[in-house]
């Protein structure tokens, strides 16, 4: 039996490796790419233009700022996941790190 758990416990360690070697290329801006990347393989590092105060003093919510800039990037995020609320507006879900 012991072997046998050792066995188990090598085999979930090779698998944890492979796991983490995964590597996809996504297109720079390319929703699909992040999504399809998010649901294969899971929580993905981002950067999004946090200069506001919109963003500061965000309370709660889908955070939405239209003046974004998509070179000038100053915050780093974990997604995690992407949604769609009832009025069917897509939202990514973000960890702060």
């Amino acid at each position: 039996m012991a072997v046998k758990e050792n066995l188990l416990i090598h085999h979930f360690n090779i698998l944890k490796i492979i796991i983490v070697l995964i590597r996809v290329d996504t297109k720079s801006q390319s929703e699909i790419d992040l999504q399809f990347s998010l649901a294969i393989v899971g929580p993905i590092a981002v950067a999004i233009d946090a200069n506001y105060d919109s963003f500061c003093f965000y309370p709660s919510g889908v955070y939405s700022e239209t003046s974004c800039s998509t070179i000038l990037l100053d915050f780093s995020l974990l997604a995690a996941g992407y949604n769609t609320t009832k009025d069917n507006l897509e939202y990514y879900i973000l960890k702060n790190q």
